[in-house]
C-alpha cells in the first residue's frame, strides 16, 4: 500500500507535535503541518495529502479554517484531499457551511472520546477503505481483510462490542461490497442474508443496526 500523507492545518504547535508523535505509529502515514491558513495552501499544493485535518478557528493565524476552504476551493486543484474538521465549533449554521466547502467528517474536540489517535485512525481506515476501490468503480474483495478494516472504522466511529448491531453493520458493508452494484436495497438486498445467517427476522437485524448507530 503506498504512503498516506496527511496535513494538519492548526496554530497550537503543542498540538500538532501530538499528531506527529501518533502519526509515527504508522509505518505507512506521513505527516505535515502548516501552522497559518496563508502556508496552508502552498503546503497543501506541494504535500497534495490524502487527507486534510483542519482548525476552524486558527486564532495566532492569518485566517481561519473557513477562508481557508474557500480559497483551497478556488485554486481548483486537481486532486482533493478527504477533508477533516477538527473543532470547538458545534455550530449547526457553521457545520452546514463546511460542509458545503467541501469538508468530509466533522470531529469535536470536547467529546469525551477525543484523542488524535481516534482522528488518525478514522482517517486511516478512510486510506485503505477508498485504496481498494479500482477505475472501474468496482471493489477488490477480500472479505476477511476487508472485514476487519470496517470494523476498525466501525470502532473509530463509537460503535462497541456489546451492539449486536455492529457485527450486522459490518456484515451489511461487506455485502454491499462484495456486490458492488448501484441501487441496493436494504430490505431486498442486505437484511434477508444477514437475517438467513445469524437465523433473525429481517426487522430484528434492522433494529439492531439502528440502535447501535443511534448510540453511537
Amino acid at each position: 500500500m503506498n504512503t498516506m500523507r496527511v496535513m494538519i492545518l492548526e496554530d497550537d504547535r503543542e498540538y500538532c507535535d501530538e499528531y506527529a508523535v501518533c502519526a509515527a505509529q504508522f509505518q505507512d502515514m506521513e505527516l505535515s503541518a502548516a501552522y497559518g491558513a496563508g502556508q496552508g495552501i502552498a503546503l497543501f499544493q506541494r504535500f497534495m495529502p490524502h487527507v486534510l485535518l483542519l482548525d476552524l478557528e486558527l486564532n495566532n493565524s492569518d485566517g481561519d479554517g473557513i477562508s481557508f476552504l474557500n480559497n483551497l476551493k478556488k485554486a481548483k486543484i486537481k486532486e482533493q484531499a478527504y477533508i477533516i474538521v477538527i473543532t470547538n465549533n458545534i455550530a449547526p449554521k457553521t457545520h452546514a457551511v463546511i460542509r458545503k466547502l467541501g469538508v468530509d467528517y466533522i470531529f469535536v474536540k470536547f467529546k469525551p472520546d477525543y484523542s488524535p489517535k481516534l482522528v488518525l485512525d478514522f482517517a486511516y481506515q478512510y486510506f485503505v477503505l477508498q485504496a481498494d476501490i479500482t477505475p472501474s468503480g468496482v471493489n477488490v474483495v477480500k472479505e476477511e481483510y476487508t472485514a476487519n478494516q470496517i470494523k476498525r472504522a466501525v470502532e473509530g466511529m463509537g460503535m462497541t462490542h456489546d451492539m449486536a448491531g455492529m457485527e450486522y453493520l459490518i456484515e451489511a458493508v461487506c455485502i454491499a461490497i462484495t456486490l458492488g452494484r448501484e441501487n441496493l436495497k436494504l430490505s431486498r438486498d442486505i437484511y434477508p442474508e444477514i437475517a438467513c445467517k445469524n437465523k433473525k427476522s429481517n426487522w430484528c437485524i434492522e433494529r439492531a443496526i439502528r440502535n447501535a448507530v443511534i448510540k453511537a
